[in-house]
């Protein structure tokens, strides 16, 4: 498991992908919202570590690093850059010929100065695992074999049809090595831990979760 930076989008992106993961799951279809960890909040991965750091949940991998992502208050001056709109390019479907995730594809572009400014910050402690292209997502599903990936399509399809763009407001950095989320968001933007609690397996933000706010 590798260690990630996230952008979170605002309350609208965030229903918009939600209202996605119950379809699916209304449709008998196996969507994001099937997993109910701690991991598994609607989210952009802007950054990943280059080796993975945890064999799985909150068991370090030996010869990894530590801590495995970069510390929040180094993240700080990525909050100039925030908030960001990403227009939506559609669907699309990442993954192999014979099995694939479906996802809510975003604008590069316009999400080209955050992706920058945190390899930047990051990779100064080492160099992290670029995809080539960077293709900016929300996932939708889990990776579905090739005979449902149309069916989720064409589920997800009129939810998202009307979706011009999505407002990304929040950073969080993600650890599996030690199950640690830990977010930082501009002071303007509203806490929500109830949504966390309400939705977190683990029980939200008592329970490997950090909130640190600043701007």
């Amino acid at each position: 498991m590798r260690a990630s930076i996230e952008l979170l989008p605002d309350p609208s992106g965030e229903d918009l992908v939600r209202a996605c993961w119950r379809a699916l799951s209304a449709a008998g279809l196996p969507g994001r919202g099937d997993h109910q960890g701690l991991s598994n909040w609607p989210h952009v991965t802007v950054w990943e570590s280059a080796v993975h750091v945890a064999d799985r949940l909150g068991v370090p991998r030996a010869e990894a690093p530590t801590p495995g992502v970069v510390p929040v208050d180094r993240l700080r001056p990525v909050l100039d850059l925030l908030p960001v709109s990403a227009p939506v390019l559609g669907i699309a479907v990442l993954g192999r010929r014979d099995r694939g995730v479906v996802v809510l594809e975003l604008d590069p572009t316009a999400l080209a100065p955050v992706h920058d400014r945190v390899h930047e910050i990051a990779d100064a402690g080492g160099a992290g695992w670029r995809r080539t292209p960077w293709r900016p997502h929300l996932s939708l599903t889990r990776a579905l074999p090739a005979e449902l990936v149309d069916p989720a399509v064409d589920v997800v399809g009129p939810i998202i049809a009307n979706a011009p763009a999505v407002r990304l407001v929040r950073l969080r950095t993600w650890d599996p090595a030690v199950a640690r989320a830990e977010e930082i968001a501009c002071t303007w933007l509203p806490s929500r831990p109830e949504e966390w609690a309400r939705t977190q397996s683990t029980g939200g933000w008592s329970e490997g979760v950090d909130r640190v706010d600043g701007c």
